[in-house]
């Protein structure tokens, strides 16, 4: 199974330098069963771009495209006029959504494009469109079975939980912990998972002045990965004022309580295959900023805490745009500051150097008698020896 992440962000659209890493497009996360049939949970902006690709290769006997929404949000339905399979004429779209006070999916996504707010009606949408009302249910659709739960938000909204051979995937976006019958929902959901997608719009300190706005935290999200068992813990649904550099530095806090987390990224793609064990994260800008490149020779290092004066001796082996890994003989904490010199060797037309950074430990892991350090660059420079 795999997934691919076309919208990530919350309230509007946030295109922006600061936002470029992350993304700016609001909710969509695309599914590919095992057996290669489409199911779309949430149409955000970032439904649009999925449309374009879906537009490239349409068979000729049309697309099926089974859509979950988990409620009628803005941010969660305005791709939906912009989608360019729906105004295909060969194409199949099912939408599946809780009925909400009396009001069905038909009625809610109709009112998207009524006058005066959009030039033309859903009439000109010649794509087949069909609306189911699910509720708390489980659904045997293709090769995976799909399990609803309410969770907590104004108006209503529903979790999902994905079930295929190869692995389980969870979707918990705007819910607000705090009630015990929609937290026990989201554990049901998660429970086991091997990858659960969770609204962690604030930090802590935010939540405390946004109670009953209906999103959550990082710390809740670890909560409930802890408690339900999951493998990997996807942030989701981030707040549209948080930066790259916001969401860098508010992982690196996370990650010290649950390593196995992750930001939400367009364009990540992650294969959830239980044959392999671990799910497998792929982004676009990671594989550009963040592959380790091999040195000709290992360059010696000196790792040191700002601010303390004792060094501890180790190797660069490799360099990413990013930073690098070095394998060092103490723990070293995720958040740590530290100062990196690495001896630069003379060349033929230059003079040996000492180059100069400051970084950040982002990750920790043991590596048999010896501790892993992913360390994040900052550059300040170098000087000739």
């Amino acid at each position: 199974m795999q997934l691919t992440f076309w919208g990530v962000r919350k309230s509007t659209p946030t295109p922006h330098p600061r936002t470029l890493k992350y993304g700016g497009n609001t909710p969509c996360v695309e599914i590919q069963t095992p057996e290669g049939h489409r199911i779309i949970f949430d149409c955000g902006t970032g439904l649009t771009h999925l449309g374009k690709q879906l537009s490239t290769a349409t068979p000729p006997e049309g697309l099926r495209l089974m859509v979950f929404l988990t409620h009628f949000h803005w941010d969660h339905i305005q791709g939906l006029p912009f989608f360019a399979p729906l105004y295909d004429a060969r194409n199949q779209v099912y939408f599946h959504c809780f009925e909400n006070q009396g009001m069905t999916g038909k009625d809610a996504l109709g009112g998207l494009m009524l006058n005066p707010y959009f030039p033309v009606d859903m009439t000109v949408m010649k794509g087949q469109k069909n609306f189911y009302t699910v509720g708390e249910e489980t659904l045997q659709l293709f090769d995976v079975e799909i399990t609803s739960r309410h969770v907590n938000h104004p108006q209503g909204c529903l979790g999902f939980r994905v079930r295929a051979e190869t692995g389980v995937f969870v979707y918990v976006t705007d819910h607000e912990h705090g009630v015990p019958q929609f937290d026990q929902n989201v554990r049901l959901l998660a429970e086991g998972a091997d990858v659960l997608v969770y609204d962690a719009q604030y930090t802590p300190a935010e939540y405390r002045s946004h109670v009953g706005w209906g999103h959550s935290t990082w710390e809740e999200g670890i909560s409930v990965a802890r408690d339900a068992g999951v493998r990997d813990l996807v942030l989701f649904h981030h707040d549209p004022d948080h930066s790259d550099l916001f969401l860098d530095k508010m992982l690196i806090q996370a990650r010290a309580y649950f390593p196995q987390l992750h930001g939400a990224m367009e364009g990540t793609q992650v294969n959830i295959d239980r044959v392999r064990q671990v799910p497998t994260f792929k982004s676009g800008i990671e594989q550009r900023y963040c592959q380790r490149v091999p040195l000709p020779q290992p360059l010696a290092v000196r790792l040191r805490r700002v601010g303390q004066p004792e060094t501890e001796q180790t190797e660069l082996q490799d360099l990413s745009l990013d930073g690098s890994f070095f394998l060092v003989d103490h723990e070293w904490d995720i958040g740590t500051e530290l100062e990196v010199e690495v001896d630069v060797p003379a060349g033929p037309d230059r003079p040996a150097s000492v180059l100069r950074v400051r970084g950040t430990v982002a990750r920790s892991e043991k590596q048999q008698e010896k501790t892993g350090i992913g360390v994040t660059f900052r550059a300040r420079g170098a000087g000739n020896q």
